[in-house]
């Protein structure tokens, strides 16, 4: 977390983007990156959500609040973009024995 929250001097983060970084810490999905790496995951993640998923900083921008739908929003993003940069594809869930 204290990597995540190092900010450069005259460079402070947006607050979306603020949120969009400690959410991720806090919700464990950093835990496996190592910790000389953390800025370059939060900055390609950052990038990610800008580019690929505006939909979840505008809702965020828009409704100010971290509501189930876009926290829904908001993990989807982070799991494609681990996807992306782990350069595999993940297995869908299986649906056996759903009823």
């Amino acid at each position: 977390m204290v990597e995540l929250l190092k900010q450069g001097q005259y460079q402070p983060l947006d607050i979306v983007d603020q949120i969009l970084s400690i959410y991720a810490g806090t919700r464990g999905h950093l835990d496996n990156v190592e910790r000389d790496k953390v800025a370059a995951w939060e900055s390609g993640f950052l990038t990610f959500v800008r580019d690929q998923t505006p939909e979840v900083r505008s809702r965020l921008e828009e409704t100010k609040a971290l509501d189930d739908e876009t926290e829904r929003l908001l993990e989807a993003a982070i799991a494609e973009y681990k996807r992306q940069v782990q350069g595999v594809k993940q297995p869908e869930p299986s649906l056996a024995g759903s009823n």
